[in-house]
């Protein structure tokens, strides 16, 4: 029990932080930092002696875009309606124009960064050159008919081409030469083929920061991109976080539902029969509060012991957190009302026969 775990990171921040805006929420997250590879061979807590990375779970650091994650915010009906409104056909039939917004961070001089990148879809480029060669499909027949088909990668491959790809986005039949099968994979079908090779296009324009972004592409706005009306959901993560953690919204603020989240989490992580838990939680909301980052990377439970002992109030609240789950599990398998539990707990966990007793 009382496992750092760096995916409790966003329910830490709700629990510690109750009424937090969204823009405060992406704040924190973008603070935090849960290293994928083990740093037992650096000496501060913080990581500032930390070599440069340009890289981490990348979810944290895309501020807004981050809160949109884990609360499993969708984009607007507007946002939609321009994008698709963008949208044209190239003269392959293939759509073009529209716009998506890819943001990268990095960490520099102990801080972490965004760049933003503006990818907007061009028209496909089409190969002058005729390419001959053997694909194959699932299909029983290509047809002479089907002349000017455009397949996309994985719809055919090339039989004779490393690990099957087109080498390219699309291929458009120009000229079927005919079909057949051979022994070596009787449930595809051959097919001899002169083809031309199609591959997609794309612009992109690099910002330094939102504000940018947004004096030029305005849809870019995340109060116009996002629809943030849902006033609760679950937090996203994985299948495990989903199901243990909800939100919810009151006057543009956020709060952990705490009834549903801890009626849904087991004591810890070797507790309940799941794989994290109450106070896992717990330790990983006093990892964030106390910047100790070492608990969160890689084998971070290997740091915890000397993380108690560097930070005394860690293990004072995960102690608590100890008292608290076990004594409620308890009270539950003995079938107590909440204040006989509480009663019980008030007599140093007494023979809780006479507690039934008293009611």
């Amino acid at each position: 029990m009382g496992y750092p775990y760096s995916a409790f990171i966003p329910a830490a921040i709700l629990l510690d932080n109750p009424g937090i805006t969204k823009e405060k929420f992406a704040k924190l997250l973008f603070q935090t930092n849960s290293t994928e590879n083990g740093v037992s061979k650096y000496t501060r807590w913080d990581l500032s002696n930390m070599r440069e990375r340009k890289s981490e779970y990348n979810d944290y650091h895309r501020g807004i875009q981050s809160v949109a994650y884990f609360f499993g915010i969708l984009k607007s009906e507007n946002f939609g309606e321009q994008y698709h409104s963008k949208l044209r056909k190239d003269r392959n039939g293939l759509e073009y124009g529209g716009q998506r917004l890819e943001v990268y961070s990095e960490r520099l001089k102990g801080k972490w960064k965004n760049s933003f990148v503006v990818v907007t879809q061009k028209p496909s480029v089409t190969s002058r050159k005729l390419c001959e060669d053997i694909f194959q499909t699932n299909e029983d027949h290509l047809e002479e008919t089907e002349v000017g088909s455009i397949f996309k990668e994985g719809e055919v491959v090339d039989r004779d081409f490393f690990d099957h790809s087109i080498g390219a986005d699309y291929i458009r039949v120009e000229e079927y030469l005919g079909g057949y099968r051979d022994s070596e994979t009787p449930w595809r079908k051959n097919h001899l083929m002169r083809v031309r090779k199609i591959n997609l296009a794309f612009e992109k324009e690099k910002f330094s920061n939102l504000e940018d972004v947004i004096e030029k592409h305005n849809h870019f706005d995340p109060n116009f991109m996002y629809d943030f009306s849902p006033s609760e959901g679950n937090l996203e993560g994985g299948m495990l976080i989903r199901s243990a953690f909800r939100w919810k919204k009151i006057d543009d603020k956020y709060y952990l539902d705490e009834d549903y989240s801890f009626g849904h989490l087991p004591s810890g992580i070797l507790d309940g029969g799941g794989y994290f838990g109450y106070t896992d939680l717990i330790v990983t909301a006093e990892a964030i509060k106390n910047k100790a980052w070492k608990i969160l990377s890689y084998k971070g439970l290997n740091h915890a012991s000397s993380c108690f002992k560097r930070f005394p109030k860690v293990r004072k609240r995960y102690e608590q957190a100890v008292w608290d789950s076990h004594t409620s599990l308890a009270a539950k398998k003995k079938k107590m009302t909440n204040n006989q539990l509480l009663r019980w707990r008030l007599t140093g966990l007494r023979d809780s026969t006479s507690i039934h007793q008293e009611d």
